[in-house]
């Protein structure tokens, strides 16, 4: 059974089998008599079936994001403001979004909990494979791209927590993608909408509203804004303005004093919370305040990510305008969003999806040198694992791994944050990136 393997062995395996994927998609002869696809969608059933049974999530229930927290929230709103509330007092075991958002899964919370489920993870795969699709579009990939960024779906650790938590963040996956596309069509002001409307259910993507703000990019500024102030507007009118201040103390303010060790956070709080812990704090979800020393180092290496972004933004900006800097920024916030929240989930980084797919591509916007190679495919390594907690019985090894190794995914997004600033600082790309628009040279230049 692969529940009864250790923990370590399921991700050495899935972690193997990711990379022969890889190098077999990467050597395969497109000229052999069986076609492609079909070979590659009987090689994702099975490799997906296997990723799926091996990660189980350690919280311990199929589906337990969407049964604790989106469903009795789509039951609770439709009976009375303190079935809710009591929901919010959960914290991170309850229902975190804004009071209002709760109505979108009342339709949910009206059917039996087998039929939510199963509707709630039909429109997470829809959503996931729509966006896989967008992203073939958006980064120009062919042949064995396309089914390589498709195989890199279905291994995907985080997406699969995702999918088998019963989370969101396999959705926002997609909004991300339309908002690329969005802003690269010239339609600014329904990308902001598209990412208002993704910032409402992960706060952490609020960041794009600063990043559109510097750009001086007023109709996606004023896009994600009006979809925040409703949002909020709506939450205060329907559940009073008490309410929404107990929810703001409750799911957003302590955290930032309080930080969580658990394993599956995958912060820069959260690396720097686990050095010197128990093992257990990994399976822990209680916030506890940081000493004044790691304060002080999360201040400094905050201050360093947000001046290196700042820097190689201010860079690029005397490279011409065009789909791969605007790509390349987009691309710089997702990352910034995921190191910088206090609260950085593992199943949030799915959303790394994105640059591994522009990193596919022949005619990639990163870097052209033989380091960024190495560097991205080091990235996409450590950000596909199984999300899992691990347990050595040696004390050393396990010492090393509630220091830095439960923190491989946070590794993988410092990795791919360093190849974006440093491909946007650099004048030089592998390949010409796409023309770019007319339509899209005007509008730019309006920003």
């Amino acid at each position: 059974m692969i529940h009864a393997l250790p923990a370590s062995l399921l991700l050495l395996v899935h972690l193997t089998a990711t990379a022969c994927g890889i190098l077999v998609i990467r050597k395969y002869r497109w000229d052999w008599p069986v076609p492609a696809a079909m070979l590659g969608g009987l090689a994702l059933v099975g490799l997906t079936a296997f990723s799926f049974a091996a990660g189980d999530p350690p919280p311990g229930h199929l589906f337990a994001d969407f049964r604790i927290a989106y469903y009795l929230a789509g039951q609770a709103v439709l009976q009375h403001n303190d079935a809710l509330r009591a929901l919010v007092d959960r914290g991170v075991f309850g229902f975190v979004n804004l009071p209002i958002v709760a109505y979108l899964f009342a339709p949910l919370g009206m059917l039996p909990l087998h039929i939510a489920m199963v509707l709630f993870t039909g429109i997470g795969l829809g959503l996931a494979a729509t966006a896989w699709w967008l992203l073939v579009r958006l980064a120009d990939l062919h042949g064995r791209e396309r089914w390589l960024l498709l195989f890199l779906f279905a291994m995907n650790g985080p997406l699969l927590y995702s999918v088998k938590e019963g989370n969101t963040s396999h959705w926002i996956l997609f909004a991300l993608a339309l908002a690329l596309a969005l802003l690269q069509s010239g339609r600014r002001f329904a990308a902001g909408v598209v990412m208002g409307v993704a910032t409402v259910l992960k706060l952490p993507l609020a960041l794009f509203g600063l990043y559109f703000a510097l750009r001086r990019d007023w109709r996606a500024t004023l896009g994600l804004a009006g979809v925040c102030a409703t949002t909020v507007a709506l939450s205060v009118i329907v559940f009073g303005w008490d309410f929404v201040v107990h929810w703001y103390d409750v799911c957003v303010r302590q955290f930032s004093s309080q930080w969580l060790a658990a394993f599956n956070v995958q912060s820069l709080q959260s690396f720097m919370l686990r050095w010197d812990i128990a093992p257990e704090r990994l399976l822990d979800w209680t916030a506890a305040p940081p000493t004044p020393v790691r304060s002080i180092a999360l201040y400094i290496a905050v201050v360093l990510v947000y001046c290196s972004a700042m820097w190689s933004g201010f860079l690029a900006s005397f490279r011409a305008i065009g789909p791969a800097r605007t790509t390349l920024e987009f691309l710089l916030v997702v990352a910034l969003a995921l190191l910088t929240s206090p609260i950085s989930w593992s199943h949030y980084y799915a959303w790394l999806l994105l640059p591994a797919a522009f990193f596919l591509g022949s005619r990639s916007p990163f870097a052209d040198a033989p380091a960024a190679r190495v560097i991205g495919w080091a990235a996409i390594l450590l950000t596909t694992p199984l999300v899992r907690s691990l347990d050595f019985t040696d004390p050393t090894f396990m010492a090393v791994y509630v220091d830095f190794g439960a923190s491989y995914l946070l590794f993988g997004g410092v990795l791919w944050f360093g190849l974006i600033a440093w491909s946007l600082a650099t004048p030089t790309l592998r390949k010409p990136y796409l023309q770019v628009p007319a339509a899209a040279q005007g509008d730019e230049s309006t920003a």
